[in-house]
């Protein structure tokens, strides 16, 4: 009776471990799920991971930001006014452009944006001179992890791109923003 009680508790021991690296591990399978997805070029699967309004708002919001503090640096100036006005009226549409499920694909599968670069047609490789990157993942909470891409050894942009994603469920996740830093361009 002893030994069962104590192959019970251990069968149960292990299995909550299991449980638990699971659940620790899960963004890591999240984000190479995606990436094979991107490789793949298996919209559907990838999609999955992907909330796209929230990515669009999170690019809307930070883009007119960016113009909003371009405006207060030029605010004396009447055309740079103007200009920023035009910015901001185009950033939804541009956005809404560019937030697209071929574009996001390219972005996990490259690890950077580049939005004048076709999305290669072989499906087997990464376009030429460009390798799939690495990724580093930042735990911010238990809720939310920042995937930053890596080429070899060197972050790609660390400082100015991050993949946010948020937990959906127990062990499920989605990518729902991204992170440009506009310093430094």
């Amino acid at each position: 009776m002893k030994n069962r009680l104590s192959l019970a508790v251990a069968a149960l021991l292990l299995v909550l471990v299991g449980v638990g690296a699971y659940w620790y591990l899960s963004p890591y399978v999240a984000l190479q799920s995606m990436a094979a997805a991107a490789k793949a070029k298996d919209a559907d699967k990838f999609n999955e991971g992907v909330d796209y309004p929230r990515l669009r708002d999170s690019l809307k919001g930070q883009l007119a930001a960016q113009v909003a503090k371009t405006v207060g640096a030029q605010s004396s100036n009447p055309f740079g006014a103007f200009g920023a006005m035009l910015g901001m009226a185009m950033v939804n549409q541009m956005v809404d452009a560019f937030v697209r499920p071929e574009m996001v694909m390219q972005m996990i599968k490259e690890g950077r944006i580049k939005a004048d670069h076709p999305v290669a047609t072989s499906s087997s490789a990464a376009p030429s001179g460009v390798e799939e990157p690495k990724w580093v993942l930042e735990r911010q909470g238990v809720d939310r992890v920042i995937a930053i891409p890596q080429q070899g050894a060197v972050p790609v942009m660390a400082d100015r791109l991050g993949f946010v994603f948020e937990r959906s469920g127990f062990a499920t996740w989605r990518l729902t923003e991204l992170r440009i830093s506009f310093e430094g361009k």
